[in-house]
C-alpha cells in the first residue's frame, strides 16, 4: 500500500526529499505486473466463481516476457518518445515476485449453504 501511495504522490508532481533515484525511475515498472495480474486474477475469480483460484507461475512469466518485449523492444522502435531500458526487466521481475508472494494467494473457502 505504501508503494501505491508513493506512486500517486510522485505522479502528482511532489517528490519527498532524498528519495532514491532508482525508486523514481523504476517504481512504475515494479508495480506494473502486480497491478495488472491482480486485476486478471480478480476477473478470473469472479468469472469462474472460484475465490480460491490462483494464477500459475507460467502466466506471470508470459506477462513478464510480453511486457519486457513490448516496452523494451518493440515500442522504442515504433515511437521515438519511448526509451528502452534493460534495467526495467529486473523491475518487472521484482513486481512478479511481489505478486506471486503477497497477492496470488487462495481466497477464502466458500461457506457451504445451511441445511434446513
Amino acid at each position: 500500500m505504501f508503494l501505491l501511495v508513493l506512486l500517486a504522490v510522485m505522479h502528482g508532481g511532489w517528490e519527498p526529499p532524498g528519495l532514491l533515484r532508482w525508486v523514481r525511475s523504476y517504481l512504475d515498472d515494479v508495480l506494473c505486473l502486480p497491478v495488472v495480474l491482480a486485476a486478471v486474477l480478480a476477473t478470473l475469480r469472479l468469472h469462474r466463481r472460484r475465490p480460491g483460484l490462483t494464477l500459475p507461475l507460467s502466466v506471470g512469466l508470459v506477462a513478464l516476457a510480453g511486457y519486457a518485449l513490448w516496452f523494451e523492444g518493440v515500442l522504442p522502435l515504433l515511437d521515438s518518445r519511448a526509451t528502452a531500458d534493460v534495467r526495467d526487466v529486473p523491475a518487472y521481475g521484482a513486481g512478479l515476485v511481489l505478486f506471486m508472494v503477497w497477492i496470488n494467494r487462495p481466497g477464502p473457502a466458500p461457506v457451504p449453504p445451511e441445511e434446513e
